[in-house]
């Protein structure tokens, strides 16, 4: 059984990428196929919402896309259901350009259904960028967040208190020349060069 299960997810590899064969590969869903894709928009839980978002991969790159398996794990929780993870390499050319995807994460669900393994869901995802090696979470992008935001704290609150001191500053020298209306402009000149320095 397992065996069958391997062939029928080459057939969809084989089908989809290599020969990019639209009615063929949608001949392998079930009518009540539901699944995830990489964009955004790729949600969909009907049959029709999967034939557009096939229709539209195909046509923005209709050329053959070469895949290679990393990883292949194939089990069966029961004698009519079939799962598939695997993790993939593909490569292309779409508006002219090598286009090269690796480590495109792919699960999916096989029914057997009147003798045929049919594709029942289906989630393709990309790791993210943000989350490292051994992280559940993007632990080590928020740290390092966190240092450029603590130095920017620190450079504005520097920057704050050198403008507070040099307010502080013209008070005082603004009281200075109150206090010295009467004092020749020798002795004033001293006294503020004194107290600029000090």
């Amino acid at each position: 059984m397992l065996e069958e299960i391997r062939l029928s997810f080459i057939k969809y590899l084989d089908t989809y990428f290599c020969q990019r064969d639209l009615q063929s590969t949608l001949d392998m869903f079930s009518p009540n196929i539901t699944g995830y894709g990489t964009g955004a928009d790729e949600v969909t839980y009907d049959f029709d919402g999967f034939k557009k978002l096939y229709e539209r991969d195909i046509s923005e790159a209709p050329n053959p896309v070469r895949y290679h398996l990393n990883k292949l794990h194939i089990n069966s929780p029961l004698r009519d259901i079939g799962i598939v993870s695997c993790e993939l390499n593909i490569q292309t050319q779409v508006l002219g350009q090598e286009l090269k995807i690796n480590k495109l994460r792919l699960s999916v669900v096989f029914v057997l259904t009147t003798g045929r393994w049919l594709i029942e869901h289906m989630h393709i995802s990309l790791p993210t960028q943000e989350i490292q090696e051994k992280e559940s979470y993007p632990i080590i992008e928020l740290e390092e967040q966190n240092l450029v935001l603590q130095r920017l704290v620190e450079e504005k609150t520097g920057k704050l208190i050198l403008q507070r001191k040099v307010a502080s500053e013209k008070v005082k020298l603004s009281h200075l020349f109150l206090a010295m209306g009467t004092v020749s402009d020798e002795v004033a000149f001293l006294v503020i060069a004194h107290s600029l320095h000090s």
